[in-house]
């Protein structure tokens, strides 16, 4: 993981030391694999298509933003602290689970 976040911050012309010990990763919002949505996922795309109209795709984006949601609920994530969320597209993948979003 940490070769991959040193390319991305290299691509974008930041200096990737600037992301030691403020990068974290979490796997803990995966649910119950690749492709599954989850309730969290589904509550998430809808919060953000509503309040932002930001698109979120069903297997990555939409489970990392339910994840980031409940983070912040729990506190792990400081109230007013400076966040920053990569979407890295797949939007859509949404046609593909059109019937839980009904």
């Amino acid at each position: 993981m940490t070769g991959l976040l040193q390319q991305v911050l290299s691509y974008l012309e930041i200096d990737p030391k600037h992301a030691q010990g403020r990068v974290h990763t979490n796997g803990d919002y995966f649910g119950r694999g690749y492709g599954i949505p989850t309730n969290e996922m589904i509550a998430a795309i809808k919060r953000c298509a509503s309040l932002e109209g930001l698109m979120l795709d069903p297997v990555y984006t939409g489970k990392a933003m339910a994840g980031f949601f409940d983070l912040i609920e729990r506190g792990d994530i400081a109230t007013g602290s400076k966040q920053l969320f990569l979407h890295t597209g797949g939007s859509q993948g949404l046609f593909a689970y059109r019937e839980i979003f009904d």
